[in-house]
């Protein structure tokens, strides 16, 4: 019972740091898509209606990565706890004397 529980943490730990990995890269992606995209705006010396545009979709992308920051920062933590519970369980099942 104590090694299904163990394997099923793993799995949960598991899951959640592809999860966070994930959305590490997609910060990572859209980090760079802002730095492409103000680049751009630079460089092209749009019009006023062309950078209004423009500055939506950045104000999109800084929406969207301060939403996967949040979700990375939730994710983390939520990592950590688990890894706090882990530790905590096979200190117990360590404790404990099966024989």
């Amino acid at each position: 019972m104590p090694e299904q529980l163990f394997t099923r943490l793993e799995a949960v730990v598991e899951t959640l740091n592809q999860k966070l990995d994930f959305l590490v890269q997609e910060n990572s992606r859209l980090e760079q898509a802002l730095r492409d995209t103000e680049e751009r705006l630079e460089n092209a010396g749009k019009d006023r209606e062309q950078w209004e545009e423009e500055k939506a979709v950045l104000e999109n992308h800084i929406e969207e990565l301060v939403a996967i920051k949040t979700q990375s920062l939730k994710w983390g933590v939520e990592k950590s706890r688990i890894r706090e519970k882990a530790a905590s369980l096979l200190k117990k099942m360590e404790d404990l004397d099966f024989a």
